[in-house]
């Protein structure tokens, strides 16, 4: 994990403010390396340009039983690396879900024959 959270940095602290976030998504093998169960972690910027995570680690895999629809929020500020267009509110929120992810992954791991949860 520590490769990824240097990668992080590199993207946020030397990216200069080009990149203002980081998604790290984890990845445990259990069974016998059979079965994968995963979380995303998101990086962003603090006020003094240092990267902070922002809120708790998310579940990818297994899928919550509370089927809460689990989304990251990402303002057009952060999207457009500060620069926005001119008649756009940079505070602006775009949903991105995880079910999305979810369905991604789900393909990505079948190729490598593993099964989720």
């Amino acid at each position: 994990m520590t490769q990824l959270h240097n990668d992080m940095n590199l993207w946020l602290v030397d990216g200069n403010r080009q990149v203002q976030l980081d998604f790290i998504l984890n990845w445990k093998l259990h069974n016998g390396n059979c079965h994968a169960s995963g979380s995303v972690e998101v990086y962003g910027l603090d006020p003094n340009g240092m990267p902070v995570r922002q809120g708790q680690p998310q579940i990818i895999f297994p899928t919550p039983a509370n089927g809460q629809n689990q989304v990251i929020g990402i303002t057009r500020r952060q999207l457009f690396a500060g620069n926005p267009a001119l008649d756009s509110n940079i505070d602006d929120i775009f949903v991105y879900d995880l079910d999305t992810l979810r369905d991604l992954a789900t393909i990505s791991l079948a190729f490598m024959s593993l099964l989720l949860g």
